[in-house]
C-alpha cells in the first residue's frame, strides 16, 4: 500500500513539474515574441526595411551566473535571435544584446540590405531581457533546483536553445 502512495506522489509531483515548465516554456516564448515584433515594427517603420514577415526564429540564450555577497544570484547575459524573412527564404534580422557591450538594448543587422540598426528603448528592452533572465533561470530551477541552491560560490553557464517551434534545450556547466 505504501508503495502506491510514494508512486502516486511522484506522479503528482511528476504532473506539477511538468505544467510549471510548459508555462515557463510559455513564458519565455512569449517574452521573445515581443522582441521579435519589436525588432520588425522598427525594422519596417524607422529603418525602411521592406517586406519583412517572421517565418520562425531561433534563438540562443547564454547566461554566466554568481552568488552576489548578498546570496543572490546574478548573471550577465548574451541573447541572440535570428528571426527568418517569411518573403525571402535567405533572408534574416539578427539581433544580440550581452553585458559587455549593449546590457540595456539589441543591436540587429538585417542581412539583405546589410544595414545594422539598435534597439535602444531601455522602457521596452530592460523587462524584456530581464524577463528573459529570470525565466531561463526559473526554468533551470524547476527542473534542476540542486544547479542553483546548492553550489556553494560555484558559478554556473547557462544555454537555453529556442528553435521557432517554442521546443526548448538547456544545459548548464558548474564551474
Amino acid at each position: 500500500m505504501e508503495s502506491q502512495q510514494h508512486k502516486s506522489i511522484e506522479k503528482i509531483l511528476e504532473e506539477e513539474i511538468n505544467k510549471r515548465l510548459e508555462f515557463n516554456r510559455n513564458q519565455i516564448n512569449g517574452l521573445l515574441h515581443r522582441i521579435i515584433e519589436y525588432v520588425k515594427e522598427e525594422a519596417i517603420n524607422k529603418y525602411g526595411i521592406k517586406e519583412f514577415g517572421v517565418r520562425g526564429y531561433l534563438s540562443e540564450i547564454y547566461l554566466s551566473c554568481h552568488k552576489s555577497i548578498y546570496g543572490d544570484t546574478q548573471c550577465d547575459h548574451n541573447i541572440k535571435i535570428e528571426i527568418y524573412n517569411s518573403y525571402n527564404e535567405n533572408d534574416k534580422i539578427k539581433c544580440h544584446s550581452d553585458s559587455e557591450h549593449s546590457p540595456n538594448k539589441f543591436e540587429c543587422t538585417h542581412d539583405s540590405s546589410k544595414s545594422s540598426f539598435e534597439l535602444s528603448d531601455y522602457q521596452k528592452n530592460i523587462p524584456l531581457i530581464e524577463g528573459i533572465k529570470n525565466s531561463v533561470l526559473y526554468r533551470l530551477y524547476i527542473s534542476n533546483p540542486k544547479v542553483l541552491t546548492d553550489r556553494d560560490n560555484q558559478n554556473v553557464l547557462i544555454t537555453a536553445y529556442v528553435p521557432g517551434n517554442g521546443n526548448i534545450k538547456m544545459n548548464w556547466l558548474t564551474y
